[in-house]
């Protein structure tokens, strides 16, 4: 493995989060990401399992797995640059704990969990609603699997964040999610500085369990018996770390992991030879980029036609 990340890396990159490297920052994010743990960390038990939805490099679950010694995190990066500085930073970690996906964050993503049992104690969806056309249907489908969901969205001030017709079907973000969670505790949590205009400020807030206040500390909230992450769910999301050969030494010890519940032999055997080893895609995740790029040249050369 590289001593450090080559700064050709991140030219032309958007690099939102401090980049850790065997725990020490090697490049600056624009974002003030300890600024919004402070407001996160209180809602996320010691004992849990978390979902990071863009996750850019990893900040924020390479920090809740330093601070929450029973926490595991499934963490989604579709971004292709950015998931390769992540695999790598997570490599230059040696961890374990936190789990790469590389799908894409829509409703599917959610279904594949759903589909496999996997629940969530908090679900971190940072600055990503107003990149997403699907955002009510994704939240509602969020919501049937993620006891807490933390969300932080762009002041309506400003300025070229995100789609505007997005930003226009959302509005205010504090009663939209009123309505779309109706039976739930929605409270705000505080604001943290944007980057793109420092006089404004990105308020964060959370949508909690119908069972608790939305003020309850971590500390007084019962946490699941169970904190693992569904091996199946995770191949089926584009799991791209830990690599293959971890995955192929769990499953050989003698008590059957938890992560493989379910699963026959010859389903574990397939769904290990999709999980890279050393790329950031396995087979499956490497064909299906192909056919999103070759779709997306076709629809760009039609509407060249077109016009």
């Amino acid at each position: 493995m590289a001593e450090t990340l080559d700064p050709e890396f991140f030219d032309g990159l958007s690099v939102y989060q401090d980049v850790l490297w065997e725990g020490r920052v090697i490049r600056q994010g624009v974002r003030d990401c300890r600024e919004r743990w402070e407001l996160i960390s209180p809602h996320v038990p010691q004992k849990a399992a978390v979902l990071d939805i863009g996750s850019n490099f990893g900040w924020f679950g390479l920090k809740i797995c330093e601070s929450c010694p029973q926490a595991v995190v499934a963490s989604v990066e579709a971004d292709p640059r950015s998931a390769l500085i992540q695999r790598q930073v997570l490599a230059s970690h040696e961890h374990r704990r936190l789990a790469l996906l590389t799908a894409r964050a829509n409703c599917r993503l959610v279904e594949r969990f759903a589909r496999r049992g996997q629940r969530f104690d908090v679900a971190l969806c940072l600055s990503i609603l107003h990149w997403m056309p699907d955002h009510q249907e994704f939240l509602q489908q969020l919501g049937k699997i993620a006891d807490r969901i933390i969300v932080e969205y762009p002041h309506p001030a400003e300025p070229d964040a995100g789609s505007a017709r997005i930003r226009r079907e959302i509005g205010e973000i504090g009663p939209y999610l009123a309505r779309l969670f109706p039976a739930r505790p929605v409270a705000y949590l505080g604001d943290c500085a944007t980057h793109l205009d420092a006089r404004l400020r990105r308020p964060i807030w959370l949508v909690d369990s119908a069972e608790q206040c939305a003020v309850a500390t971590a500390a007084a909230r019962p946490s699941s018996t169970s904190v693992e992450l569904d091996f199946a769910a995770l191949v089926q999301n584009g799991l791209s770390w830990p690599p293959r050969s971890w995955w192929e030494a769990l499953a050989r010890e003698p008590a059957r992991h938890a992560a493989f519940a379910g699963l026959s032999a010859a389903r574990l055997r397939s769904l290990l030879a999709q999980v890279p080893e050393q790329d950031l895609y396995g087979p499956r995740g490497r064909w299906r980029r192909q056919v999103r790029q070759a779709a997306g040249r076709w629809a760009r050369r039609s509407l060249a036609w077109m016009h």
